[in-house]
C-alpha cells in the first residue's frame, strides 16, 4: 500500500534526483524543458504583441495586459527551467504539462479580464509549491 502511495506520487508529482534512473530521468528532463521554452516563447510574443498596440495606440485593447501577463509567463518559465536545480527534485511529465497549461490558462484569463483569473492563479501557485514538496 505505500508502496503504491508512493508510486502515484512520482506519476504526479516526479521524484527525487537520486531515486530516477538516468533514463526516466532524461525524459522529464526533456517534457520540463520544452515547457519552459514554450512558456518563454509566448512570453517574448505576449511582449512584442504589446509593444506593438502600445505603439500604434490602439486604446480598445490593452497592450500593458499582455506585457504584463508576459513578464508573468516568462518568471514562470525561468524559475520552472532552474526548479530542478535548486531542489533537487525532477517533475513528472503530467506535473509540467500541467504547470504549463495552467500557466497558459491564467495569461489567457488575465488579458481577456475574465473574473476568474485570479482563481486560476491560486490554482498555479498551490500547483507551484506543490511541486517542490518532496
Amino acid at each position: 500500500m505505500f508502496r503504491r502511495v508512493i508510486m502515484f506520487k512520482r506519476v504526479f508529482f516526479g521524484g527525487l534526483f537520486n531515486e530516477l534512473s538516468q533514463d526516466v530521468y532524461k525524459r522529464w528532463f526533456v517534457y520540463q524543458m520544452r515547457v519552459s521554452q514554450a512558456l518563454l516563447g509566448l512570453s517574448i510574443a505576449s511582449f512584442v504583441i504589446g509593444s506593438a498596440i502600445l505603439a500604434l495606440r490602439l486604446g480598445h485593447l490593452h497592450g500593458g495586459d499582455l506585457m504584463l501577463g508576459g513578464l508573468v509567463l516568462f518568471y514562470i518559465g525561468i524559475m520552472f527551467s532552474q526548479h530542478p536545480g535548486f531542489t533537487r527534485v525532477m517533475p513528472s511529465p503530467f506535473a509540467s504539462l500541467l504547470i504549463g497549461l495552467l500557466s497558459i490558462t491564467w495569461f489567457v484569463t488575465y488579458v481577456f479580464g475574465l473574473w476568474f483569473s485570479w482563481i486560476v492563479g491560486g490554482v498555479l501557485f498551490s500547483a507551484l509549491l506543490r511541486a517542490t514538496d518532496h
